[in-house]
């Protein structure tokens, strides 16, 4: 198993002592059956209480050191996990956040979910108890092994049953994954509908969609139920079988037992001692079926989050420029998203100069938004150039990059943590000079815990108004060259309107370069240049006006 060597690689010297530790323990576990040996053949026959209360003494003391080399491998097995499963939980949730939208994008909500949720199930599979099972189960052979010192046809009898248990086994497991992997796409789209039924509820109930979803939903109930039935069949199905097998062989050992005692080639404490020794055989086969399920779901997790791992990331490395002055280029840009015939963009040439200001207007699904996230570096052309300050953007650190943008989005969303936190904790006194601008002074004094409140469901419970503005007072934190703002009068009333118009010339006075999407009539009166994003496939310049 790729994933139990990955875990055992990190720590070689603990390793060793892992196994060393299985070593004795097993080891030790031999003590048992042999004092049931003794003490029926030895202590029986001679009735010396020495004698029993020396085998006893040794047996004791042998359980106790058992214990302690047993309870030794689980710390060791701690230290062996806690690394692993730290790296696997912290880089996946960053593969996420710092995967390139346009490839995370070909995955579902319900397939990131999924995701991040088998991180748990991984966790729980190479748990302690779960990977000293797996260093017990090579142990096996030397039970079998002192069985067949005492007798060899009991110990090719268990041996037998051994391996029809373990067939038993690798079909479970071979059916368990195509099981596994069908519920997990399931689950999928299950998490999907949950998120929509939570994110979108309100869409839902305002356009009468319940039944659409409840139907959606209904169908995922009653495939996820069959496969649960399924699985569930499959494995109470294999437990009974080994359950059988157990029985088998035990009926085995005695009844062949039973001869080789009558013929006098096998005393009654050999067979007994047999038997316990044929259970601690079986016992780790009997745990690892049991422990299947959740290493073939284990598997598929990781799986998913080799997938995941392939996905390019953005790049937090690059040039630096000391300063940005605002200026902003566009060569031949050209983009399309996977599956459109028509290319949003398509050779697109502009020039920003500094202190400009930009005005896109077209209708909905022209690539505004589109614009602004190549703009930010979220999305790149298929094609062409972007330029800052005669930069191309893909040399620059992204985070460098993001820190001279003041941005508003069209639909902005929040942390679901304090304002203060939604501010990158910056100072409290630089927050509320940033949420006096955006005029939230009134706002924020009525909240009980002020800067400290909580924002809930990413922000979508709060006015339209009030979201936006907050939005507006994050975007003047970082006092960038550049303003990228997306309808941002859209769906205010006229006070907040007021506020957003006196902002926006407030920054243009401070030769700040502005992007603007808008229909708003008082912002297209000060354009720059207005680009008209209805044109396709190639976006034109449609009116210059003079400052």
């Amino acid at each position: 198993m790729r994933e139990l060597w990955l875990r055992l690689q990190s720590y070689p010297f603990v390793s060793t002592q892992l196994i060393v530790a299985s070593l004795f323990a097993n080891l030790l576990a031999l003590a048992t059956p042999v004092f049931v040996i003794m003490v029926l053949n030895r202590y029986i026959g001679s009735g010396i209480d020495a004698t029993l209360i020396t085998l006893t003494s040794g047996v004791v003391l042998a359980i106790l050191l058992e214990f302690c080399f047993r309870f030794m491998r689980l710390k060791l097995t701690e230290k062996i996990n806690t690394k692993r499963n730290h790296d696997l939980m912290i880089g996946a949730f960053g593969m996420v956040l710092s995967a390139k939208m346009r490839a995370l994008a070909e995955q579902s909500a319900g397939e990131k979910r999924e995701t991040l949720q088998g991180l748990q199930i991984i966790e729980a599979a190479y748990a302690p108890s779960n990977l000293t099972t797996l260093f017990d189960f090579p142990f096996a052979l030397v039970f079998v092994s002192v069985l067949f010192l005492l007798a060899p046809v009991l110990g090719i009898v268990v041996l037998c049953f051994l391996c029809a248990s373990l067939g038993i086994s690798y079909v479970d497991r071979h059916l368990s994954q195509e099981n596994i992997k069908t519920l997990s796409k399931t689950n999928a789209s299950g998490n999907s509908l949950i998120s929509t039924a939570d994110l979108a509820s309100k869409t839902v109930r305002a356009f009468n969609l319940q039944n659409v979803v409840m139907k959606k939903w209904g169908q995922y109930v009653s495939s996820f139920l069959s496969q649960r039935r399924r699985s569930g069949h499959q494995q109470g199905t294999v437990q009974a079988l080994m359950g059988m097998v157990q029985a088998l062989m035990s009926v085995s050992i005695y009844a062949i037992g039973a001869l080789l005692v009558v013929k006098g080639e096998l005393d009654i404490g050999s067979l007994i001692g047999a038997n316990i020794l044929a259970s601690r055989a079986f016992g780790p086969i009997t745990q690892l079926s049991r422990l299947q399920s959740l290493f073939s779901k284990a598997k598929i997790a990781l799986a998913r989050i080799h997938v995941l791992a392939q996905i390019e990331t953005e790049k937090d490395k690059g040039t630096s420029p000391k300063v940005y002055k605002g200026g902003l280029k566009f060569k031949d840009v050209s983009f399309s998203y996977p599956g459109s015939t028509i290319p949003l963009f398509e050779s697109l040439d502009l020039t920003i100069t500094p202190g400009s200001i930009l005005i896109l207007v077209g209708e909905s699904g022209t690539g505004k938004s589109t614009f602004f996230h190549m703009v930010t570096g979220l999305l790149e052309p298929d094609r062409g150039q972007v330029l800052t300050d005669g930069i191309e953007m893909q040399q620059l650190s992204l985070p460098w990059w993001r820190q001279q943008l003041i941005y508003l989005p069209q639909e902005p969303l929040f942390l679901s943590a304090s304002i203060l936190e939604n501010m990158d904790n910056r100072s409290p006194l630089l927050v509320e000079n940033a949420l006096r601008q955006a005029g939230l002074e009134e706002f924020i004094d009525n909240s009980a815990k002020g800067l400290e409140t909580v924002l809930h469901n990413n922000g979508l419970n709060l006015p339209v108004g009030i979201r936006r503005r907050l939005a507006l007072a994050r975007a003047f934190l970082n006092d960038g060259a550049l303003v990228l703002c997306d309808d941002p009068t859209e769906g205010l009333d006229i006070e907040g309107r007021k506020i957003v118009l006196q902002c926006l010339k407030n920054l243009s006075e401070q030769g700040k370069t502005l992007i603007i999407a808008t229909n708003d009539p008082a912002i297209l009166r000060g354009a720059s240049v207005v680009l008209d994003l209805n044109q396709k496939p190639a976006p034109q310049i449609r009116k210059m006006v003079s400052q």
